[in-house]
């Protein structure tokens, strides 16, 4: 009856010294850009309390890096300019930005936060829009598509 207390009492106490953990992240991509304009991509960093951008390392991954992670899309892909933000709410996001502009409207890329505690990785894959037409008028009708869109579909009428 001892031992087993005694058990759980230095078991506890264990379970109060460890280390605390972060699970550091890469969140979904926001793409701020359009098709023939420069990229402009915003991803947040999560579960970074406490963390500030010189805390972590963002970095693309390329080349030989990706080959021996087994991104093959990214072996030879193109380089982007990474940075990483801070928001008035004291959040970190990574940011991907071309000073060109971009004419390929598939983009992939790995990105790789790197921190005291690990590494994580994730590749992403975007599908670039075309820009807004400007003389593109709203019907109130949104079940019909528009002969101006260039996205909606043309469907004979009865």
């Amino acid at each position: 009856m001892k031992r087993t207390f005694l058990l759980k009492a230095v078991f506890l106490a264990s379970l109060s010294l460890s280390g605390h953990s972060n699970a550091i992240g890469l969140g979904d991509a926001s793409l701020r850009s359009w098709l023939g304009q420069p990229l402009d991509v915003l991803i947040p960093i999560t579960d970074t309390v406490g963390l500030g951008k010189h805390d972590i390392l963002v970095r693309q991954i390329y080349g030989q890096s990706a080959r021996k992670l087994n991104f093959e899309d990214a072996i030879n892909g193109p380089r982007y300019i990474i940075s990483i933000k801070t928001d008035n709410k004291g959040l970190l996001w990574a940011r991907a930005s071309t000073r060109h502009s971009v004419t390929d409207p598939y983009i992939s890329f790995v990105l790789q936060v790197e921190m005291q505690g690990g590494t994580v990785n994730r590749e992403y894959t975007l599908l670039m829009d075309m820009p807004p037409s400007v003389n593109t008028t709203r019907s109130t009708n949104e079940n019909l598509p528009l002969k101006d869109d260039p996205v909606a579909p043309v469907f004979p009428r009865d």
